[in-house]
């Protein structure tokens, strides 16, 4: 059967046999434009008494004309003045039935196709394709553009210490530091709308904004006293390691909304960009806030780590207000150290024995988001509650926290480890 919609200046035919879909291409440009990067520093040395020296420097980039890909045949995103939605009203699954004549919203309001939001709404709720209906490029599908127009900026503030005294090194360094930019690399898949690059511009896709590394080495004292096997045992040993902490990376709400859960679109701009994240959820609590008692249960793995409360569904056409890279992993500590034996052997040789321990304390370092598996469960949310009331909302049995993964670990970092080792030099 082929049905029939009103779009663009005339009449579009969908799902009829025979018919022809529209190519989706990439387009690379014609004239090379080379990216390149600026740096540049400024430090202060300073000699303590007591052999430390101290460091502080201002370190900046400039990162111009980066390579990104964008879908340059998107349809143009609905002007809020025109957007029958006010702000904290979604986009419903029972928004989406067309009876042939307009779209009847939860809200009260009606669609009617000669009203600006009708192709919008045609298009995020999955009855046109938006092929027919592009604008820049008519009759082609989606156009991936790959250009070097993105840019970056880094700027950090970092301090030193290196401490030198007997048989003792230690060195702490710490850096406070911001790293913005448009794209962080040509496939990032955090685009919603391709036409306004400036508002991708956020925090790095592996921006840390606190680093703190200490680390040591320290010869252990020699015995002179004790038979010579005493001494052989005890003495050479020395005893190294590494202490870090780490504010966690920033990753971004995915809205992903469905008819199954009452939230109805994907696409929830109706933009048919095909490509990057497609919408934001919007946010409308703290993150980092109280979370819901129930959020931590057999059906899910791990502890819940934020508040989903926190985000609620975008409103109806728009691309979700929570934006790009709006919230941060967990911080990490982590304590890493080895106790090491030199023993020199005749003939110019050595045997080097090693005892390795990492994350000696067994701290449990949970992961939100991996930026190298993409999109995931943990940073996509599809079901929405009210936190105040145990945040409780459609699909999942009627909670929002029922084995659901959202928010939750998906990985951890590396737990405890012990191992040995022996190496013969000669």
């Amino acid at each position: 059967m082929t049905q029939q919609f009103p779009g663009g200046g005339g009449w579009s035919s969908i799902g009829g046999n025979g018919n022809a879909y529209a190519l989706n291409v990439t387009s690379v440009p014609t004239k090379a434009t080379w990216p390149y990067v600026q740096q540049w520093s400024l430090s202060v040395q300073h000699e303590f008494p007591g052999q430390t020296l101290a460091t502080v420097a201002y370190v900046g980039s400039k990162g111009t004309h980066l390579t990104l890909e964008r879908q340059i045949n998107q349809l143009q995103p609905l002007p809020a003045s025109q957007n029958p939605y006010a702000a904290g009203q979604p986009m419903t699954a029972s928004d989406c039935n067309w009876n042939g004549q307009y779209f009847n919203l939860s809200n009260g309001a009606t669609i009617t196709p000669n009203q600006p939001a009708f192709t919008n709404m045609m298009v995020a709720c999955g009855i046109f394709t938006g092929n027919s209906l592009r604008e820049a490029y008519p009759g082609m599908g989606q156009i991936f553009s790959v250009e070097n127009t993105a840019n970056s900026s880094y700027n950090a503030f970092q301090v030193t210490l290196r401490h030198s005294i007997h048989s003792l090194t230690l060195g702490v360094a710490y850096t406070y530091s911001h790293s913005i930019d448009d794209s962080s690399d040509r496939s990032d898949s955090t685009y919603v709308n391709s036409y306004d690059l400036a508002a991708n511009r956020a925090s790095s896709n592996f921006d840390q904004r606190h680093l703190l590394h200490v680390s040591y080495v320290y010869d252990l004292p020699k015995f002179s006293e004790g038979s010579r096997f005493l001494r052989g045992a005890l003495n050479h040993w020395q005893w190294s390691g590494i202490t870090i902490f780490e504010t966690g990376i920033p990753f971004s709400i995915i809205n992903n909304g469905s008819n199954a859960n009452g939230i109805a679109a994907l696409d929830n701009a109706g933009v048919a960009n095909g490509t990057g994240a497609g919408s934001y959820a919007d946010r409308c609590g703290d993150p980092y806030g109280s979370k819901p008692s129930g959020g931590s249960n057999s059906g899910t793995f791990g502890p819940l780590l934020l508040n989903p409360g926190a985000f609620c569904a975008p409103q109806g056409l728009t691309f979700g207000n929570s934006g790009r890279n709006s919230v941060r992993n967990p911080f990490r500590w982590n304590f890493d150290t080895a106790l090491m034996k030199h023993i020199t052997l005749p003939n110019e040789s050595n045997l080097e024995f090693r005892v390795e321990a990492f994350n000696v304390f067994n701290n449990t370092q949970f992961e939100i988001y991996d930026p190298d598996l993409g999109n995931q469960p943990n940073n996509t949310v599809s079901c929405y509650g009210n936190a105040a009331s145990g945040y409780s909302g459609a699909g999942n049995g009627g909670s929002c926290l029922g084995g659901s993964s959202f928010l939750h670990p998906i990985e951890a970092h590396r737990p405890r480890t012990l191992q040995l080792a022996l190496k013969y030099s000669f």
